[in-house]
């Protein structure tokens, strides 16, 4: 199993992935980690990650030409899950965003989400991620 974290804070998860029992999982060879910096995708001489939202409102949200960015530089844009009404693409790849407004990360869902063989976590900052992102890519939110 590959577990690929977009974030914009990856020193965070270096340090923690590299003890303890997720430390030994990897030494065995049962999961895979991958840490990717959000922000080399951002635009301009700052690497802007953010906008203010469509339409207005307060806060920051995380620009989707960004994450999509972010989605393709670790998968093959091919297999990248598009949310039609009828169904998902590829049901061994599921893109999850954290959100407080998620479901809670509970054991059954572990168990759920140990059967894939990769899982992209998306690691949403400030206000959030933009809902054409969402309604387009992400999975489920944790």
């Amino acid at each position: 199993m590959k577990i690929t974290i977009i974030t914009l804070f990856p020193q965070v998860f270096e340090t923690l992935l590299n003890f303890s029992i997720l430390k030994r999982a990897q030494d065995k060879g049962l999961v895979e980690f991958e840490i990717v910096d959000l922000r080399i995708f951002g635009g301009g001489t700052h690497k802007t990650v953010d906008d203010r939202p469509y339409g207005g409102g307060a806060g920051m949200i995380l620009k989707p030409d960004v994450l999509v960015s972010a989605l393709k530089s670790v998968v093959d844009p091919e297999l990248i899950p598009q949310k039609s009404k009828f169904k998902i693409k590829n049901l061994k790849l599921k893109i999850i965003l954290t959100s407080a407004s998620g479901i809670p990360f509970k054991q059954v869902k572990t168990r759920e989400l140990s059967k894939l063989e990769h899982i992209i976590i998306i690691c949403g900052h400030y206000e959030g991620v933009d809902q054409r992102f969402i309604d387009k890519y992400v999975s489920g939110l944790l």
